[in-house]
């Protein structure tokens, strides 16, 4: 999962997030790139995606679009880490009604 440092409303009532960058490739993206993965990478994939959700369950927060785009493969030094983009509160938060940076 990725940090959230900042998020807020526009001038315009459009909602934002700022995150930590995360260098590395959606999976999406990868697929494409790469074709279908083995098995046995899809299910460690899955597994992390799993875990990642749990943990944001447990916390109070829901994914509102999770789909192949939003999950980021980054290679780490000794194994690779999943992240995923697009959390969002289960309850309302006053981020929600934050102004926007000036």
């Amino acid at each position: 999962m990725v940090d959230v440092t900042d998020c807020g409303t526009t001038e315009d009532g459009d909602f934002f997030f700022v995150m930590e960058f995360v260098d590395g490739v959606d999976l999406e993206a990868l697929v494409k790139r790469d074709g279908p993965m083995a098995v046995e990478r899809t299910l460690l994939v899955a597994v992390q995606v799993c875990r990642a959700l749990e943990a944001a369950h447990r916390a109070g927060i829901i994914h509102r679009d999770l789909k192949p785009s939003n999950v980021m493969l980054v290679r780490r030094r000794t194994s690779r880490a999943i992240w995923s983009r697009s959390w969002t509160s289960a309850s309302p938060s006053s981020c929600a009604t934050k102004p926007a940076p000036t």
